[in-house]
């Protein structure tokens, strides 16, 4: 219910964005956790196609207001969309001559009178009687000035009144013309501007969206790292599932931006006529037109095709313009995943990490070094099969997993490699892996399961 106190509130219009979130959490309960949970569904398909299409709706819907305002700004300098609008009296009035009432013509006559020379002249004589005659001639002739001028009040209403039906006729006419011209025609320094808004519209949001998209799938590597750091198992595994999740949709949801931010440019194009269909009248013959070409979809379609090919220009722009994307990032952190089922839940993920790395640390170790890597601080691999993880839990002075590689294969009171194996085993920076690890395809080690 609108609240009473904020009048602002009672006239407001639900964006298409909000009545899917209202209507999906009335489909999940209605009550507040529905809504919260509905909001967190529309969230998710923001960059799907009906993401897109609920926010290119809002935007045509917010242009559409936004031209109705500036059509309502220009009506006052066109005089064909701003037809006279003064009442039938109001019109008779400003056309009428000066009329006073008979006692407004006598006072008159009366003052005057009093004010002439003739008047003081007989006063100075003391003839008051002759000088109050003179008053009482005067206002004698201005009521017969008066009567005869109500004899000519008839012949100049007839005449105002004909000049009130041609203003009726005329009104007619701007009416007409009104009605019968199309947006384009009434404002075509806004019409041909409309393209290169369309345009620069579909740049900004490939720009936004796919900036967006890709501070998202950061956003859960950046988390993932923060926790191995910490040596938060659970909530590494939550989100190095969340980034596995995340590279899946992203096809689809960077799909969703780039075919969809075209429609801005298409929605550009076909304002003025959604702008017609909006504001002006069902008698409008230029309504008309526009409700006749926006209901002949193939042929509107097939006439907003070169609009959609200028928006996917610009859209390709815009993407030039996009940030870095999370891609990298994101496969790097799905690799803790490889050689886990995919059903698994982020306490198994976790127990399955803090089980391969203790497969690393044994990999790592040899059967003459388990006495030794213990004394120094801060060995125990504590997270990873990837290389990060190592470097990040090697001792700091040594120089990270370079240097306990080296160790590894230097010789010095460690495990030298097997003879042939600086030829046969794959390298990483320069040192052999040792039994049990593998480089991935970006060239980083892992575990063998």
């Amino acid at each position: 219910m609108a609240d009473e106190t904020r009048p602002e509130l009672r006239s407001y219009t639900p964006t298409a964005r909000e009545r899917l979130v209202s209507a999906l959490g009335d489909i999940l309960g209605g009550d507040p956790g529905a809504h919260a949970y509905a909001n967190q569904i529309a969230g998710g398909l923001d960059f799907t196609p009906v993401g897109l299409l609920t926010g290119a709706y809002d935007i045509g819907r917010q242009g559409a207001e936004a031209g109705k305002k500036l059509l309502d700004a220009l009506k006052p300098s066109n005089p064909v969309t701003q037809p006279q609008d003064m009442t039938k009296e109001e019109f008779f009035q400003a056309r009428r001559s000066r009329r006073d009432t008979l006692e407004e013509a006598q006072n008159r006559a009366d003052r005057e009178a009093r004010e002439s020379p003739e008047y003081k002249a007989l006063m100075e004589k003391n003839w008051r009687k002759s000088a109050e005659d003179l008053v009482s001639k005067r206002k004698t002739s201005a009521e017969q000035t008066w009567q005869k001028s109500q004899a000519t009040i008839a012949g100049e209403e007839e005449g105002i009144g004909k000049q009130w039906e041609a203003e009726l006729g005329d009104r007619e006419r701007r009416r007409q013309e009104m009605l019968g011209r199309s947006f384009s025609e009434r404002h075509p320094a806004v019409t041909a501007a409309l393209p290169f808004v369309g345009l620069t519209t579909s740049a900004v949001l490939t720009r936004m969206g796919l900036n967006k998209l890709n501070a998202a799938g950061l956003g859960y590597a950046t988390e993932a790292e923060t926790a191995r750091k910490l040596g938060d198992r659970e909530a590494q595994a939550l989100a190095i599932m969340k980034a596995d999740k995340f590279a899946q949709s992203e096809p689809l949801k960077k799909l969703g931006i780039l075919g969809g931010a075209p429609l801005a440019n298409v929605e550009a194009r076909a304002l003025p006529d959604q702008l017609d269909v909006m504001t002006m009248p069902p008698e409008s013959p230029a309504r008309q037109r526009a409700m006749d070409r926006m209901q002949n979809i193939p042929e509107y379609a097939l006439h907003s095709l070169p609009a959609y090919i200028g928006g996917a220009a610009a859209t390709y722009t815009g993407s030039k313009f996009a940030g870095p994307s999370a891609a990298p990032d994101v496969a790097a952190t799905r690799a803790y995943l490889r050689g886990m089922e995919r059903n698994l839940s982020p306490q198994q993920v976790a127990a399955e990490l803090a089980k391969r790395d203790s497969g690393l640390t044994k990999a790592l170790r040899g059967p003459q070094i388990e006495r030794e890597l213990p004394s120094l601080p801060g060995t125990a691999v504590q997270s990873s099969p990837v290389a990060g993880a190592v470097e990040a839990n090697a001792p700091a002075a040594s120089g990270g997993m370079p240097a306990l590689l080296e160790a590894l294969g230097s010789g010095e009171g460690r495990l030298p490699p097997p003879a042939g194996a600086a030829s046969s085993r794959p390298t990483y920076q320069g040192h052999p892996l040792p039994p049990g690890m593998e480089l991935d395809s970006s060239g980083y080690p892992y575990v063998v399961p």
